[in-house]
């Protein structure tokens, strides 16, 4: 499952530094709530998405999962919900963290000379040629031009004027799902393979309180021991046990007859069939869909013929 908002063009570079600060105060919270928490999958990531064209630009939230996509849905708004909570709380100190540290990964030096490559080729196969727009492409300049031509560009420099007042107001307009400006996509790809079904907690209380009911005498400890301490054992597995218990015994033939159906009522959460939404549209025509989409915005030169460096010497 893809999640993907939209915050706007890359040449806004307001916005665009803003946003940058906000994907960074998310993405470590985003794993560790979805990944380490949940556990809704092994693959969960939130990042910085650009548009093809390189003109625009979003947050993408990926969560790879056996849960269904809807359900990983819901979890990731339940997320950036509760993460208005910490971002309105966040002290000063930490915030002064967070932009120190992107600050810090926007002007470390390029290692070698493939990651100053990868980044020069980024901007070329995007068509823009922003090869201004870092402060550290300013300090192999500085010998041979006049560092007063990059202040426009200059990102790491705006990034320290940027308040936690700008990255909320960016959060609750464009992020936030109660925000009814914002633009959101969400990407559901589901496997043609079924997957084997799991006996829920509920399923499972339902399931004892009948063998309860039945007066049949059932040692619950032992059982719960052999299936495993997961609480969601296969359904395959759950009846191969239940079998051996019950088959002997007046009734139980009934009993393990009902357990499909609390199976189908009690479903283990984030498995069955995603329920249909009332509150989003659903992409039925794709190209219908991409000719309603607003045009992107022209990024135009980055600087034009008469503002380029001139040579001290």
């Amino acid at each position: 499952m893809t999640y993907y908002v939209h915050f706007g063009p890359t040449v806004n570079q307001h916005l665009r530094v803003v946003a940058s600060l906000l994907t960074q105060i998310l993405t470590e919270p985003a794993f560790n709530v979805l990944r380490t928490q949940e556990q809704l999958g092994y693959i969960v990531s939130c990042s910085p998405w650009i548009l093809p064209g390189a003109s625009e630009k979003g947050l993408r939230i990926v969560v790879q999962s056996e849960k269904t996509p809807g359900y990983l849905e819901e979890r990731v708004e339940a997320f950036l919900d509760g993460m208005k909570g910490t971002i309105e709380a966040m002290s000063d100190e930490l915030f002064a963290e967070q932009r120190s540290g992107l600050e810090k990964k926007w002007l470390e030096i390029d290692k070698n000379l493939a990651d100053e490559h990868s980044r020069f080729a980024a901007h070329i196969n995007s068509g823009h040629w922003d090869f201004l727009r870092r402060t550290s492409f300013s300090f192999y300049l500085l010998d041979f031009f006049d560092a007063t031509t990059f202040t426009d560009e200059n990102d790491a420099r705006l990034l320290n004027t940027i308040t936690k007042d700008d990255v909320l107001a960016l959060f609750l307009t464009y992020v936030h799902p109660s925000s009814p400006s914002r633009s959101k996509f969400s990407v559901h790809m589901c496997s043609l393979k079924p997957r084997p079904k799991k006996v829920s907690a509920t399923a499972s209380r339902e399931f004892e309180a009948l063998v309860r009911k039945a007066q049949l005498e059932v040692d619950e400890a032992k059982w719960k021991e052999s299936l495993g301490d997961d609480g969601t054992p296969l359904l395959v597995d759950f009846l191969n046990y239940w079998k051996q218990i019950l088959s002997s015994k007046e009734r139980g033939s009934q009993l393990l007859e009902v357990l499909p159906e609390l199976v189908e009522k009690y479903p283990v959460p984030g498995e069955g069939e995603d329920r249909a939404r009332s509150d989003v549209t659903y992409v039925q025509d794709l190209k219908a869909f991409k000719g309603n989409l607003t045009v992107s915005v022209d990024p135009g030169p980055m600087v034009q013929w008469g503002d380029l460096p001139i040579s001290r010497f």
